[in-house]
């Protein structure tokens, strides 16, 4: 994986790969599921609760700064991480004409 710029503490490095999301919502579709498969005998239910952790994986994934835990990590050259260190670099100067 590429290296990433975190906007929010300047981390840069790799991210975390993190899936978002609720794992309480996983859990209750799961046994809903497998209540439904049990009482009916119908085993194919549990496609649902498959089908729908693979959805929920596939389409919340998302990385997170290993410093920080925030997910605004971004690529050393858009414009976003340009214009963090354009401004750390304001910050910087101001600091040191303050003293």
């Amino acid at each position: 994986m590429k290296h990433r710029l975190c906007t929010s503490c300047g981390h840069v490095g790799e991210p975390i790969s993190q899936g978002a999301g609720s794992f309480t919502v996983d859990a209750v579709i799961w046994l809903i599921c497998l209540a439904l498969s049990v009482f009916s005998s119908v085993f194919l239910i549990m496609l649902i609760a498959v089908a729908w952790t693979i959805y929920h994986l596939a389409l919340y994934k998302t990385t997170t700064c290993p410093a920080c835990g925030d997910i605004a990590m971004v690529t050393p050259d858009s414009k976003k991480a340009l214009a963090y260190q354009k401004e750390v670099k304001n910050t910087i100067h101001t600091v040191y004409e303050k003293h």
